[in-house]
This record gives structure tokens, sequence and C-alpha cells, in this order.
């Protein structure tokens, strides 16, 4: 487990969910570096929405754009996710527009743009993950935000520059500024289906509900048939 700072669990939320446009790209895995694998996200949903406990007025309005999940040695060992749309946060006359984000899977931080300016706005809890299918679907779902530490939060940068853009003083590191979960949809095929320790048929047949952990060993052959 990395030694990032860990989130406290979220008692309870209110989340705006979106879908974006149907992804597109070539679907399956390809060979990784050092005997990994690739895989692109060929679909995909998320329900993130601005953390009512974070005092900020405004709407986050995203959908995932695209993205990869690595796999090395049986375990998932990163990857990105990639936003369209926008966050709007306001403050008086003032409004920030943060575009362009991107969560890296393997350390869980949360890049972005805000008005042209990139920065590491925040961090997301990506140890704690979940994969999910239903009997016969043929995309393996990989779900990020599961667990007590579900919120995206600021970092020291991300709080200053919100705080500069809206003339504000008290936003700090560890605000919580988004809360929800991503869904990103992995083509079933033979690679995939050995990463994950079965064969890709079975996989396809059956359903499957497991949580695992980033970079701990996945083994879906006695969890075939639980989803």
């Amino acid at each position: 487990m990395r030694s990032r700072r860990k989130f406290a669990a979220l008692a309870a939320a209110v989340m705006i969910g979106s879908v974006g446009p149907a992804l597109t790209g070539v679907a399956g895995a390809v060979p990784a570096a050092a005997g990994g694998t690739i895989v692109t996200v060929m679909d995909a949903t998320q329900a993130l929405g601005l953390d009512p406990s974070s005092g900020l007025d405004g709407l986050a309005a995203l959908w995932v754009g695209g993205g990869r999940v690595a796999f090395f040695g049986h375990r998932i060992s990163g990857g990105t996710i990639r936003f369209g749309g926008e966050i709007t946060v306001r403050s008086g006359a003032r409004t920030a527009r943060l575009t362009d984000l991107t969560l890296d899977i393997g350390t869980g931080t949360v890049d972005a743009t805000l008005d042209s300016r990139p920065l590491r706005l925040a961090t997301m809890d990506t140890d704690n993950l979940r994969l999910r299918k239903n009997p016969g679907d043929k995309n393996l779902y990989l779900g990020i935000g599961f667990g007590d530490d579900n919120r995206v939060v600021l970092t020291a940068d991300g709080s200053t520059a919100l705080n500069s853009a809206l003339g504000l003083g008290t936003l700090e590191q560890g605000l919580p500024l988004l809360v929800g979960t991503i869904s990103a949809g992995l083509a079933v095929d033979e690679r995939v289906a050995a990463e994950v320790n079965t064969d890709a048929m079975a996989l396809i047949e059956n359903g499957v509900v497991v949580d695992i952990g980033l970079d701990d060993r996945i083994d879906l052959s006695d969890d075939l048939g639980r989803g």
C-alpha cells in the first residue's frame, strides 16, 4: 500500500452522475513494458459530484473520456482515467473552471487545468478497487472509489490555486472537493482473462463482484458466478 495520506469516511453525500459520449478505440490488451499488459478503457461511467461538506458553490459536469489500465503479474499496477467536461466553482462574482481532469490510478493523483494553468489538483484513494461484471457481458468493469476513502481531496497546490482564483483564504489541503465512484470497462479477451487467472469464455459467461487492492494479486478462478 502506498504511503500517501488516507482520508476519513464519508458519512453522507449527494452525487451528480453523468455519462459522456461513447468511448472509441482499439479493443483489447496490448503488451506493456517488462511483460505487463495495458488495456484500453472501452466503456465507462462515473458519478462524481461536488462534496457537500466542502462548502463550495458550483457544479461538476464530468464524463469519462478514455483511459488505460495496466496489469502486471496478475495485479492492477496503474493506469490513467481521463475526464471530459468541467468543474465550475463560484465565490461571489468570481468563477473558477477546472478542465482536463486526469486520474493516475497508480498514485491516486488528479491533475487538472485551472483557467489554462495545469496543476496537481487533488488526490483520490485508488488502493481499494472492485472488479465487476454481469453474466454474458463482454466487459470487465474496474470500480474506483469504493470503501471508506472515496473522497477526492485538494492538494496544497490545488487549495492555493483555488483560493487565488476565487479570492478566498479558507480552502486548505485535504478539503474534500468531489465524492463518488468511477467504473471503467475493459473488453474481455484472452490476455485480460489471463491477468485475472481465468479464461476468456469462462469470464464472459459468468458474473463476478470482487473487491481487490491496488497491486494485490488477482485470482478470479474461485469467484466466477458470484456477480
